[in-house]
């Protein structure tokens, strides 16, 4: 209603009037550390001046009293939550925190704003504690090492490794060591490797309470390798001898323990520095390697357990040399042919064969069989052979006669043809060889 100065009065047409207004407004929320958490705000239907659907009222959420970029719906949520906040209200500061107050302006067409009551997000998590510590060991030089820790819990954001060795000064850091695992190659006593290991653990930008949590130390020394003083030959052995095979080493850590094995499986009982087959046989032939472990000094605990190999050694074996056939000798005439045989088995090849007559080696009779194919009276004498394997058994073959008969007899008769051949001058030498 509206009057002039003379007491007039205008009335304007009905106009409704509406008040924006939020029906629900958004609840606290508590969640654990890595979860979402989400927000929302519901207007009450028909409220303030709606704009054209589906737009009818605008938002604005805000984290802290600031403004979140592109958080302009009904609903808003926090991913992955992390503990603490920004500014370190509520602590711990964290650059990536999201805990703290969260509130939405709501706007209609009219540009009327009202913002919801702040309400409170809280992240529940635990202190940050080693699922699993760095552990002290002995090493041998010239080997590998990898230290390393396992943490759980924090407000969420990427954990932070420090390595430190002999105290965890900042002079102490070890530069580049920043991961969960710290690999100290080619450990060698002259670098000075050994020493006292801690690890740093904190969280990327989270400050305070406290700016990490320390690791146990772990000592690590170097010491010098177990050296093998000593190692079996490769080496021939007959059937039902007795062997041994030896291993001496120097410089274990602790005590060494023994492995024999065969042919890379482990013989039972085989558990000392010497191995010994009272009777070898045939299943005894083979490679053997001797393992030896050093316990370094903590019996018990196989962690730190270093083991070195022998050389392979490989063990031959035969049964002794054995004449199975005899040559046989005889009575031949001349231009006839003879031929001695041995059969032999056992052994290591490969054999060696050398006959001999009348004690005297026959150049080129070197095989099982010496045939002679047109005998002389020459060849009348007494044989034998002997075999020799690749190791050091020889064995001699009985000694056999053989008789050549067919020699010229010097009668009447012959003394009275040689005496004609000598008037016509000529002159003839005689001898008979047996």
């Amino acid at each position: 209603v509206v009057r002039d100065d003379t007491g007039r009065a205008f009335i304007s047409d009905d106009a409704d009037l509406t008040v924006l207004e939020v029906q629900t407004p958004p609840a606290a929320q508590t969640v654990n550390v890595g979860e979402n958490a989400e927000f929302s705000v519901i207007v009450t239907p028909g409220s303030g001046v709606p704009g054209t659907p589906p737009n009818e009222y605008v938002y604005q959420w805000v984290f802290q009293a600031a403004s979140i970029p592109s958080a302009n719906y009904s609903t808003y949520t926090v991913t992955s939550c992390q503990g603490g906040s920004p500014s370190g209200n509520p602590l711990p500061v964290n650059p990536a925190g999201d805990e703290g107050n969260y509130s939405c302006y709501v706007g209609d067409s009219a540009s009327a704003i009202l913002q919801t009551l702040p309400v409170p997000l809280t992240v529940s998590y635990d202190a940050i504690s080693f699922m699993e510590q760095p552990q002290s060991i002995t090493r041998y030089a010239g080997r590998d090492y990898m230290l390393s820790c396992t943490v759980a819990g924090g407000v969420g954001a990427p954990y932070t490794y420090q390595w430190c060795k002999d105290g965890t000064a900042p002079a102490n850091y070890i530069s580049g060591a920043n991961e969960s695992q710290l690999l100290l190659e080619n450990l060698d006593i002259a670098k000075a490797q050994a020493g006292d290991y801690t690890c740093l653990v904190g969280e990327e930008g989270v400050r305070p309470p406290a700016p990490y949590i320390q690791s146990a130390t772990a000592t690590v020394a170097v010491v010098p390798p177990m050296v093998f003083e000593s190692m079996p030959e490769d080496s021939k052995v007959y059937i039902g001898e007795e062997h041994s095979i030896e291993v001496i080493v120097s410089g274990p850590a602790g005590t060494p323990a023994f492995e024999w094995q065969l042919n890379d499986v482990p013989i039972s009982g085989a558990t000392d520095r010497t191995y010994t087959m009272p009777s070898v046989d045939a299943e005894d032939a083979g490679t053997y390697v001797c393992v030896v472990t050093d316990d370094m000094g903590t019996p018990g605990d196989e962690s730190d357990d270093e083991s070195m190999a022998s050389s392979p050694v490989v063990i031959e074996v035969a049964p002794h040399l054995e004449i199975l056939v005899q040559p046989q000798g005889g009575t031949k005439n001349v231009r006839e042919s003879h031929e001695f045989t041995v059969l032999v088995s056992g052994g290591f090849e490969p054999l060696t064969y050398q006959w001999t007559r009348n004690d005297e080696v026959i150049p080129g009779a070197d095989g099982p069989t010496y045939a002679i194919d047109s005998l002389r009276v020459t060849d009348d004498g007494y044989y034998m052979v002997e075999v020799s394997d690749d190791y050091i058994d020889v064995r001699q073959s009985d000694t056999v006669r053989l008789e050549v008969e067919g020699s010229l007899p010097i009668g009447v008769a012959g003394l009275s043809i040689l005496a004609g051949l000598c008037l016509l001058g000529g002159g003839i030498v005689v001898r008979r060889t047996r």
